[in-house]
């Protein structure tokens, strides 16, 4: 066990140790964050003072912003911990220092601060990019810097695990470093109480998880003990035969498990069970174990719904009916407010409060491009499609602090924010407007001093040539010239991002990670076949033929006048509302199609197709798999005679034309509203392709995968954009391919 005394490493702990708030309220100097790593096994013996010079700083804007550093911690230079006080903590910054440590050989962590009140966790990480086509030329290195950002004084539970995890464990340098890598991967995307990737829905793990039974067990006890019987099990069991690691280890563990574990049939083989798992009194099994020798997976197949079973397909229920709800909300309230604040300021431009139908419909077009320019920024934040957990960065222009600041002024009780908005926000600023323009245009033409790189998307235009005669241009246009003032903004935003909790009754930030693009597609969608008008007169909303419509109010008896104002369903002379062309409140029919009859119809409509291809392209890519195993043979064979053998990247472009006649697949929807069809075709399209490019360990598709990544990263930082490479797997470069390639609409 690692033991720490005046800064020397006499050991190797077993455990990371446990950091409270107080561990790092303290650090609030050079001194503290010394000791703090020297708490967690770092050798601090070697602290120094250095000067850029000592570490190759020599570019002039990268030295302005220092004031000090310092050595705190050398892992016998395998693994090295530098604080940096600078005038002010950039992501620039941070990008330039990173590379200054680029070429120096070891591991390194930095710490940088301005002031101690906000200090990033730096940790360098290299990748290697691929190499170029056709060329044996020596690579270059990149160094992507992986910052964790604390407030000192009010660390939170997800930067301390982080912290937690920087404790010395490991043997070696290198070993240490893939652990914070490890560490900072699971950093980028999990929350306060838990790391979850968009599997369960948050709200439900955070508001409904308590209410199982299982949740309420303790479960410190079975984890202490088997803690400690998992220690040392590797020299214990390892290859050893399975009879010693029943006795040494699953007898043990399921018996702390609380299962009543009953053998299975004597010859167990990988078709029958070592043990059925009993509830305690049970009647039936749980679940089959099947036990290998060490080193191998251990698995069973529950005969119940588990816990995280149930989790998940209550998680989906709950995406469905917020989906919904949002829908309802979107059309009753968010979009009147968007449409008003465009009123009012088109108004005040042209001193008249007359405005014409043909005004009203540009504004509905623009609400509609503004509306869903949030919903996608909502779902793209919650989902860390934007490096939103990017204090320095992102963060500071992102519509989650946005939000959040309004839902501060607002307060969680639901029938006193209008009130509360209407005296923090003023009906003649246009603060918070100049904040989401100026986040739409880093989201369209890209921002480095953000990290994010340029899309080539027209949702976010804003800067449309002046020939541009596209409803995207005509939508940026709109934007352009005119805006919503705060407190309408402010209060569509807050209605846009809370919803009422169910249980609690107050108002709780919307689960946007749990919906699926469809779902948002539905919203989009369920608007088009609408217009927007501005009531004439009072207008009562009443049912007719099983329909919801607006009626003057005067057409209505008196008993159903009395009724409409005594249960709300009023319209006022003057507001802004939705309606089709025959009245009608809300849509006349459904458009969001389930998603069985969308996957069954996407089966059967595209699997055949895909089926045809892959029988044509099986022999092909056979002979390109022949082709290149010959290469490798004619190279090796110029090597035996000491000829200079062809360079060996010629290998990855065998084939190569195979990968357009492999995706040459279109699909057209006809009807296309939301894309929900195609949506499901390119996830289809994708599985698909997999399982067939799995069955050839080789294929022209790999190396055309490893060109599009290389190709992504040099863009990305040509732009001066850190990306992440473990980001660019080959499923999400598949899928790219597939959308660009695959889906089309009249």
């Amino acid at each position: 066990m690692r033991t720490i005394s005046h800064g020397t490493v006499n050991a190797v702990t077993k455990f990371d140790v446990d950091l409270t708030p107080a561990d790092v309220q303290t650090l609030a100097n050079a001194d503290a964050v010394a000791g703090f790593f020297a708490r967690l096994g770092y050798d601090t013996n070697a602290r120094t003072v250095q000067t850029p010079g000592n570490l190759g700083i020599t570019a002039e804007g990268t030295l302005r912003p220092i004031r000090r550093i310092e050595l705190i911690a050398d892992q016998e230079e395998l693994f090295q911990v530098y604080l940096f006080e600078l005038a002010s903590v950039t992501i620039a910054q941070t990008r330039a220092l990173a590379r200054t440590f680029r070429n120096r050989a070891g591991n390194f962590l930095l710490v940088l601060t301005s002031d101690y009140e906000r200090l990033d966790f730096v940790l360098l990480e290299r990748f290697l990019p691929p190499a170029a086509d056709g060329t044996i030329s020596e690579r270059q290195v990149g160094i992507r810097p992986r910052a964790l950002t604390l407030e000192r004084r009010k660390p939170g539970r997800r930067e301390l695990r982080v912290l937690k995890r920087l404790t010395w464990t490991e043997t070696d340098g290198f070993a240490q470093h893939e652990k914070l890598v490890a560490a900072y991967a699971v950093a980028d995307w999990s929350e306060e109480h838990f790391n979850n990737r968009a599997l369960f829905s948050d709200y439900f793990l955070l508001e409904r998880l308590q209410e199982f039974a299982e949740w309420r067990e303790d479960p410190k006890p079975a984890y202490l003990e088997l803690r400690e019987l998992y220690l040392g099990a590797a020299a214990r069991v390892a290859g050893k035969p399975c009879a010693e690691l029943k006795r040494g280890l699953i007898d043990r563990a399921l018996v702390t498990l609380g299962f009543d574990a009953r053998p299975g049939k004597p010859a167990a083989s990988h078709e029958t069970a070592d043990y059925q798992l009993f509830a305690p009194a049970g009647q039936r099994p749980l679940a089959l174990l099947l036990v290998y020798p060490w080193a191998r997976a251990l698995d069973g197949k529950a005969v119940e719904l588990s816990l995280l079973d149930r989790l998940l397909l209550e998680s989906e229920d709950y995406a469905k009916e917020l989906g919904a709800r949002l829908k309802d909300r979107v059309f009753e309230d968010v979009f009147p407010h968007l449409a008003h604040g465009f009123v009012e300021h088109l108004r005040a431009q042209a001193g008249s409060r007359a405005v014409p139908q043909a005004q009203l419909d540009e504004i509905y077009q623009g609400t509609l491009t503004l509306l869903y320019r949030l919903l996608f920024l909502l779902y793209a934040e919650a989902r860390d499609l934007f490096p939103v957990r990017e204090v320095r960065g992102y963060w500071e222009a992102s519509l989650t602090r946005l939000k959040r600041e309004i839902a501060e002024h607002a307060d969680d009780i639901g029938d006193e924010v209008a009130e509360k908005l209407k005296k923090s926000y003023r009906e003649d600023s246009y603060a918070a407007w100049k904040r989401l323009a100026r986040l739409f245009t880093v989201v369209d033409h890209g921002d480095a001093a953000h990290n994010v790189p340029f899309y080539n998307g027209g949702l976010f235009l804003t800067d449309p040539e002046k020939d541009d005669d596209t409803p995207e241009a005509a939508a940026a246009h709109f934007l352009a010239a005119h805006k919503v003032a705060d407190r309408d903004l402010a209060r569509a935003l807050d209605l846009l991002s809370r919803t009422v909790d169910d249980k609690r009754h107050s108002l709780v930030f919307i689960d946007y990670k749990s919906l699926g693009v469809r779902q948002l597609g539905s919203i989009y969608e369920g608007l088009l076949e609408f217009k927007l008008l501005i009531a004439s007169e009072k207008l009562a909303i009443t049912k007719e033929k099983g329909r919801e419509i607006y009626k003057p109010i005067t057409e209505l008896d008196e008993r159903a006048q009395e009724r409409a104002e005594r249960v709300g369903r009023i319209l006022k002379r003057g507001a802004e509302y939705l309606a089709n062309d025959k009245r009608e409140r809300k849509a006349s029919g459904s458009y969001y199609t389930p998603d069985q009859p969308v996957e069954y119809i996407v089966e059967h409509a595209v699997g055949p197709v895909l089926e045809e291809k892959f029988e044509k392209m099986r022999p092909k890519l056979r002979a390109a798999q022949a082709e290149r195993k010959a290469f490798f043979d004619k190279q090796k064979a110029l090597e035996a005679r000491g000829i200079k053998p062809d360079v060996a990247s010629k290998a990855d472009r065998i084939g190569e034309e195979l990968v357009d006649e492999l995706f040459d697949v279109k699909v057209l929807d006809l009807a296309m509203g939301s894309g929900h069809f195609l949506v499901e075709v390119v996830d289809f399209i994708t599985d698909r392709m997999l399982a067939f490019l799995n069955a050839f360990p080789w294929n022209p598709v790999q190396a055309y995968l490893g060109r599009m990544r290389a190709a992504i990263l040099a863009e990305a930082e040509q732009q001066g954009v850190t990306l992440d490479p473990a980001k660019l797997t080959d499923v999400n470069l598949l899928k790219r391919h597939d959308i660009r390639n695959t889906g089309g609409s009249p």
